[in-house]
């Protein structure tokens, strides 16, 4: 009779890396179900709601993305399941490939043993807790200059550079990446696979630079309204540093932990020249932003696994308190990252939003304004909202349109039944930021003809009737 062995899990994950991309990615899936939709979820999918109607991008269906990014975020709300569900299988999928080619990307390095199933897990989970397992440009950004990556190193330069493509159609700070990601042409590719790589790569750029510069509503998309964004930044350090130190410093505890096990974190491997640099491109884009989001560091993140390597002398037994110290913290972080995904997501004002959305249109006909920076308005009700934008603050920073936003939100003012706002029209003048002192003074001269005033949680729902109904809680 055979005897079997009992197989570990451990020891199935160093034969399968299947194994450990598919936990990772299960991992991420189960944490993305447990959060509601994101802010910057809502913008997107409605705007690509309403490109899908036939609007035009920049136009009159506004935000700083690009259509890619609005496209994705529309086709997954119309899955069968619901948007968190299909939300949840793209970034469950999106994190187990970054785990298969992160461990992919170390075996080209040189690294033997566990190493690479080590360095896909970290790579994989790290992305997406710093998206807060939500869908992120940066987090499909990744995953596409990641197959780049691959196509590269198995001399595939076309797709690399269709997928190269494919990462600028969705960030355009993906160009960042390109010096290193040419490095890696060279180094990998025969001379003339490498060279048309860099023409393609110059071309990319060259051509979407002309396309912003002379084309009006890209420019104003894509570049006045990240620059507008910047400018009404508050720009304070400390949140910005808070932020980096946190998204970071996994990573640094995480690659300890990989040097206890015999490899290199800081090695001169055949790809540590070009890895190092793609990582340098991702953090630049993260420090020019100076905001505190955890989600802009994700651009460094996958690259490490090619600047990884074997130690000349790796060390007898691996050090097991660094080990313990990077798992105990790796295994934390998600439960951290969904506590703070679902405050920042506001999940509360997601339930005030709705009930106010549809007290309005039960009570009235007319079009529903709000007045703070929340997109839940054109969420729930984007066809009777009067703004081309779910981001007011897109309309009322100081951009080359902004007057004609302004005058737009103005002649609009009569058709509107219903304001929602968080109590900014109640404020003094003095404190309110003058980006949204125009639009505050319109609605502030006209709010005074909405003669029925609601609190629904935490905002306030103001409806242009003469007498409330009696039938519901009002509060004059």
């Amino acid at each position: 009779m055979l005897q079997t062995r009992p197989v570990s899990v451990a020891s199935l994950a160093r034969r399968h890396p299947l194994v450990v991309a598919l936990a990772v990615g299960t991992t991420a899936l189960v944490f993305s179900l447990a959060l509601p939709v994101g802010i910057d979820e809502a913008i997107w999918t409605t705007v690509g709601r309403w490109l899908g109607e036939g609007r035009t991008p920049y136009v009159d269906a506004i935000d700083n993305k690009t259509p890619a990014v609005f496209a994705l975020a529309w086709m997954v709300e119309l899955a069968p399941a619901g948007f968190a569900a299909a939300r949840a299988v793209v970034v469950g999928a999106l994190a187990c490939w970054l785990t298969l080619a992160a461990s992919s990307m170390a075996v080209r390095a040189g690294v033997l043993g566990r190493g690479p199933l080590l360095v896909g897990g970290l790579v994989g989970a790290l992305t997406a807790m710093l998206g807060m397992f939500l869908l992120t440009t940066e987090l499909m950004t990744v995953a596409l200059m990641a197959g780049a990556v691959l196509a590269v190193l198995d001399a595939r330069p076309r797709l690399g550079v269709v997928l190269a493509l494919g990462a600028v159609l969705f960030d355009p700070r993906a160009i960042f990446l390109f010096p290193g990601y040419g490095l890696l042409a060279r180094k990998a590719l025969p001379r003339p696979d490498a060279q048309r790589i860099t023409v393609g790569l110059i071309a990319l750029v060259g051509v979407g630079v002309l396309a912003v510069a002379l084309h009006p509503d890209l420019r104003y998309g894509l570049l006045e309204l990240n620059l507008g964004s910047r400018q009404a930044s508050s720009w304070e350090l400390l949140p910005f540093a808070v932020a980096a130190l946190a998204s970071l410093l996994p990573l640094v505890v995480g690659m300890l932990g990989l040097r206890a096990t015999g490899m290199a974190v800081l090695g001169r491997g055949t790809w540590a020249m070009p890895g190092w640099t793609m990582v340098a491109g991702g953090l630049l884009v993260a420090a020019l932003s100076l905001q505190p989001f955890h989600h802009y560091w994700i651009l460094a993140v996958p690259w490490i696994a090619l600047t990884v390597g074997p130690l000349p002398d790796p060390p007898a037994q691996p050090v097991r308190w660094r080990l313990w110290a990077a798992a105990v913290l790796l295994a934390s972080m998600p439960l951290v990252v969904v506590a703070t995904a679902w405050r920042q997501s506001l999940s509360s004002w997601h339930h005030d939003y709705a009930e106010a959305v549809a007290i309005a249109r039960s009570a009235t006909d007319g079009l529903i304004m709000q007045f703070d920076q929340l997109p839940f308005v054109a969420w729930y009700a984007p066809e009777r909202t009067p703004l081309r934008s779910p981001w007011l603050a897109y309309l009322w920073w100081q951009t080359s349109r902004t007057d004609d936003h302004i005058e737009d939100i103005a002649s609009s003012l009569p058709r509107v039944s219903a304001i929602i706002e968080d109590g900014g029209l109640e404020a003094a003048e003095p404190a309110v930021s003058s980006s949204a002192l125009r639009v505050w003074r319109l609605l502030r001269s006209e709010v005074g003809a909405f003669g029925c005033r609601l609190t629904v949680g935490d905002l306030l729902l103001h409806l242009r009737l003469d007498e409330c109904p009696e039938d519901l809680r009002w509060q004059a």
